[in-house]
C-alpha cells in the first residue's frame, strides 16, 4: 500500500487470504493502492471465514475499516473515492467471477427465494445509489466507518443466518449495518473479480456492459449475457 497524506484519517483494511494467496494480480494492485497515512494492514491466515474477519476486527484500528477480498480487482484510488463520500457505509459495485457475470447482489430475504438482480436495474450514472431494502450484498469493497461498526453487538460475522445450508456470514454483516444505516454504493467504482481472466464492467452508451481483460488491456463481450432477474 502506498500511504499518502491525505485529508482522510488512518484506517485498516482486512484482507482474508485463509493462509494462501491465491492471484499474485490482486497483490500487485494491493502494492499500489492508495491509503491515508497510518492506516494499518490486516491479513487473516484461517479457513474460518466468519471466525477471521471477527478476529481481524478486534484488531482494527482506526476511523475506519475497508474490506477487501484477495481475489478482486481495484484502481489505486478506489479506497479514497469512498472516503470522499463520507458516508457511514459505502460500498464498491462488484462482479462474479463465473459467467452471467452480472453484480454480486440477490434480491429476496431467504437463499430459498432469492433472484440475483440485473444489469438493467442498476443505475448508469455513475454516483451513489442506495442498495434497496430487499437486496443482499457481501463485505468486500464495503468501508464501514468504526462508530458505526461498534453500534454492532459482535460477533459481527455469522453463519447461517441467511440460509440454513449456506455460510453466508457476509450477508449476515450487511444485514446487521443496514437496521443502522442505508448501504449506499458508488457505482462508479466497479470492483471486478479476478480469475484466469479479469472481469470488469463499465458503462457504454447508457447501459452496462461486462468486460473481460487480460494484462489491464479490457475487451467487450460481442454479446454480453443478460442476467435474469
Amino acid at each position: 500500500m502506498i500511504h499518502v497524506q491525505s485529508p482522510f484519517p488512518a484506517g485498516s483494511v482486512i484482507v482474508p487470504t485463509s493462509g494462501t494467496p491465491r492471484y499474485t494480480a490482486f497483490f500487485l494492485a494491493l502494492q499500489f493502492l492508495k491509503v491515508p497515512a497510518s492506516t494499518r494492514l490486516i491479513l487473516t491466515e484461517s479457513c474460518d471465514l466468519a471466525k477471521s474477519l471477527n478476529e481481524a476486527l478486534e484488531q482494527r484500528t482506526g476511523e475506519w475499516v475497508w474490506f477487501l477480498g484477495d481475489d478482486h480487482e481495484f484502481g489505486p484510488d478506489t479506497l479514497l473515492r469512498l472516503l470522499n463520500h463520507r458516508l457511514p457505509m459505502v460500498g464498491t459495485l462488484n462482479i462474479q467471477r463465473i459467467s452471467p457475470f452480472g453484480p454480486i447482489m440477490l434480491r429476496g430475504e431467504t437463499q430459498a427465494v432469492s433472484k440475483p438482480m440485473a444489469w438493467h436495474e442498476i443505475p448508469t450514472g455513475g454516483g451513489l445509489w442506495a442498495l434497496p431494502a430487499d437486496v443482499y450484498t457481501g463485505q468486500a469493497g464495503l468501508l464501514v466507518k468504526d462508530d458505526l461498526l461498534k453500534r454492532v453487538e459482535p460477533p459481527w460475522f455469522r453463519v447461517g443466518q441467511y440460509a440454513p445450508d449456506r455460510l453466508n456470514e457476509d450477508f449476515y454483516f450487511n444485514a446487521q449495518l443496514r437496521k443502522l444505516v442505508p448501504h449506499m454504493i458508488d457505482t462508479g467504482v466497479v470492483m471486478g473479480h479476478i480469475n484466469n481472466f479479469a472481469i470488469g464492467a463499465q458503462v457504454v452508451d447508457g447501459q452496462w456492459k461486462v468486460t473481460m481483460s487480460s494484462h489491464g488491456k479490457a475487451q467487450f463481450q460481442a454479446n454480453p449475457p443478460a442476467v435474469q432477474s
